[in-house]
């Protein structure tokens, strides 16, 4: 009897030890029971945000999709860093969000503010140190540019056309015989009269 609880006390040292063997529902936060000690908080080491050699500080934007490399500030201990705002940690553990190794890689969600913290310690026996969480915030989204609303094109103003003066209907027809009429009528009353003259005479 001695000797099994010595084996099963042994394994549960084993198991509490090795941060991968955390239990997905136990939260990795201070004041929660974690290797037989409540873990506190702790400034000594911070998280370290990086896209390719630049760091990011804590606040700044991420770009929705990109992936983004994930540190502790010193790797020595044991350790085991969790993200959360749908942020997935590559080949993680509890749906991707906890992993026990440095140097992580980490897929950015398309949208809200995603946290990353860390919990480390000494020894089996050691109590647990939490990191402060260290957030980053999405991008915001371009707007497409709307092309500027071409102005409408003036209309020309209309132009006044004179209007020709009415034509008698007489005149459309004569074409301007009528006065060549006129002097021909009195060139035959004035031979008339003459011939009438001449006739009395005799």
């Amino acid at each position: 009897m001695k000797a099994s609880l010595l084996v099963i006390s042994g394994v549960i040292g084993q198991a509490l030890a090795n941060p991968s063997y955390m239990p997905c529902s136990r939260e990795l936060a201070a004041d929660v029971s974690i290797m037989s000690s409540d873990a506190v908080s702790s400034t000594d080491r911070t998280i370290v945000w990086k896209r390719g050699s630049t760091s990011l500080a804590c606040g700044d934007e991420y770009t929705p999709g990109e992936t983004l490399a994930l540190s502790i500030s010193d790797s020595s201990d044991r350790y085991l860093f969790e993200v959360s705002g749908g942020a997935s940690i590559s080949g993680g553990t509890c749906s991707s969000t906890r992993k026990d190794s440095n140097n992580l890689s980490v897929t950015m969600p398309s949208s809200g503010t995603v946290e990353a913290w860390v919990g480390w310690a000494g020894s089996s026996t050691a109590v647990v140190k939490i990191s402060s969480k260290c957030a980053l915030v999405p991008a915001p989204t371009q707007q497409p540019t709307k092309a500027p609303t071409k102005a409408p094109t003036p209309s020309a103003a209309p132009t006044d056309t004179p209007t020709a003066a009415p034509t008698t209907e007489d005149e459309k027809v004569d074409g301007g015989g009528s006065a060549s009429r006129t002097v021909a009528a009195n060139a035959l009353s004035g031979l008339f009269l003459a011939a009438l003259s001449f006739t009395l005479a005799f």
